[in-house]
């Protein structure tokens, strides 16, 4: 898999992205935030999930490798707002959920798409964390974290 030299050889990485819809992958956040290294073949695999049936799990497979290759050292998740019901952009019915008043930090990716889900269902009924639990769970196997969020220590700042 092809990683740019620069990303590779940087002494720490860390990752920074929102909370929203994203169609084929149902949802980005940590894990599909990744792909942004990857170029045209994240172009590729996006296009082959078009597909549909049996392309999705392709497309889960390389959401979770693209980001197992990078593993960034610490995420940031903004979800202060967060993009619902369509998405990577606000065509096509997608709506800006403002409110949602939420900064995540983590090194485990997992773990924060776990939370983000769960997020994302609060505020957007048409998604379903169970949409997601393909590939947290190929990513899970592939030791970048846990889904257990009993697991981790979640520390709320309230200001």
């Amino acid at each position: 898999m092809g990683i740019h030299r620069l990303i590779y050889n940087l002494p720490i990485i860390i990752s920074t992205s929102v909370i929203k819809r994203h169609l084929p992958g149902f949802m980005s956040s940590a894990l599909k935030n990744n792909f942004i290294a990857y170029g045209t073949q994240r172009k590729k695999v996006h296009q082959f999930a078009k597909k549909g049936g049996e392309s999705y799990k392709y497309f889960d497979q390389c959401l979770v490798e693209f980001a197992d290759a990078i593993r960034p050292e610490l995420t940031i998740i903004d979800a202060r707002c967060i993009l619902i019901k369509s998405g990577p952009t606000l065509g096509y019915g997608a709506e800006i959920k403002p409110g949602v008043n939420r900064m995540i930090l983590s090194w485990d990716m997992v773990a924060i798409d776990t939370l983000a889900s769960q997020i994302m269902e609060k505020y957007d009924d048409t998604f379903q964390a169970e949409m997601i639990k393909p590939y947290l769970d190929y990513a899970c196997q592939l030791g970048l974290g846990t889904t257990d969020l009993g697991q981790i220590e979640m520390i709320n700042i309230h200001t």
